[in-house]
C-alpha cells in the first residue's frame, strides 16, 4: 500500500533538477600609475576659434606625444586615483572610480573685442574623468571647466600592466561652449557643443592592483568567514 502510494505520488509530481552555473570569476582591479595622453587638433577648428576670439598660442610643459599626435601631456602618478576593472576572458573595460590627473597645458590669446575672457588664457594640468555620460577632460589650472568631451573611437588593449585607448574624438563639452557664449559681446550660444575639434591617444603604463582597494577586500572576505563560522556555531547550538 505504501509503495502504491508512493509510486502514485512520485507519478504526480514533477522533479526538477537545476545545474549550477559554474562560478565565474570577477574581473580585476586596477589603477593607473602613469604614462601619456597625446592629443591633435584639427588646424580648421582652431582657426574656427581663432575667428571667435580665441586663438591658439602655444603649450607649455608637454612630453613627446604618440606618432602622429602634436601635443603630449604626462600622467602625474602623485595625484592619478583612477580606477578600473578588466576582464581578461571578455575583455570588458569598464571605469570604476578616481581621475586620470595631468601635467601642462595651452596657452590662447584672447581678443577682447570678441571675449571678456583674460589673455592670455592659460589651461591645463587636465583631469580625465568619466561620468554617466562618458569621459571628460577638466581644466583644474584656472577655470576649472570642463572642456572637452573624450569619445573612444576604437576598442582599448591591456596588455603587460599597459592600458591604451588608441584614439578617441576631443568634443567641445556643454560647459566650455556655455562658458563661451557668455563671454562674446552678444552673449548668444554659439551652438558648438559636440563640435569635434581633433582627436587623442591615451597610454597608461605602470598599471597595478590598487593595495587599498585589495586591502578592503581582504578584510570584507575576512569578516564573510567570521560570519559564516558564527552562522555554524549558532546552528549548532540551536540543534
Amino acid at each position: 500500500m505504501r509503495l502504491q502510494s508512493l509510486s502514485a505520488l512520485l507519478g504526480m509530481a514533477t522533479v526538477t533538477i537545476v545545474a549550477a552555473a559554474p562560478v565565474q570569476a570577477a574581473p580585476s582591479l586596477y589603477q593607473v600609475g602613469s604614462g601619456v595622453t597625446s592629443l591633435q587638433f584639427n588646424q580648421s577648428s582652431l582657426d574656427a576659434l581663432a575667428s571667435l576670439g580665441l586663438k591658439f598660442d602655444s603649450a607649455f610643459d608637454t612630453v613627446s606625444p604618440a606618432t602622429g599626435f602634436g601635443l603630449g601631456f604626462a600622467i602625474n602618478p602623485n595625484r592619478t586615483d583612477f580606477i578600473f576593472s578588466y576582464d581578461s576572458t571578455t575583455q570588458a573595460f569598464a571605469p570604476v572610480s578616481g581621475t586620470t590627473e595631468h601635467l601642462g597645458g595651452i596657452k590662447f590669446t584672447v581678443d577682447q573685442e570678441k571675449l571678456t575672457y583674460p589673455s592670455p588664457l592659460e589651461v591645463g594640468d587636465f583631469s580625465v574623468g568619466f561620468d554617466d555620460q562618458g569621459f571628460f577632460l577638466r581644466d583644474t589650472l584656472t577655470t576649472g571647466l570642463r572642456l572637452f568631451d573624450l569619445v573612444p573611437t576604437s576598442s582599448l588593449t591591456f596588455t603587460d600592466g599597459t592600458l591604451t585607448i588608441p584614439a578617441f574624438d576631443v568634443k567641445v563639452a556643454k560647459q566650455f561652449n556655455d562658458s563661451l557664449s557668455a563671454a562674446t559681446l552678444a552673449g548668444t550660444d554659439l551652438g558648438l557643443t559636440g563640435s569635434k575639434l581633433g582627436t587623442g591617444k591615451l597610454v597608461a603604463k605602470k598599471v597595478s592592483e590598487p593595495s587599498a582597494l585589495l586591502g578592503l577586500l581582504a578584510v570584507t572576505g575576512t569578516a564573510l568567514v567570521a560570519s559564516r563560522r558564527l552562522g555554524r556555531k549558532n546552528s549548532k547550538l540551536s540543534a
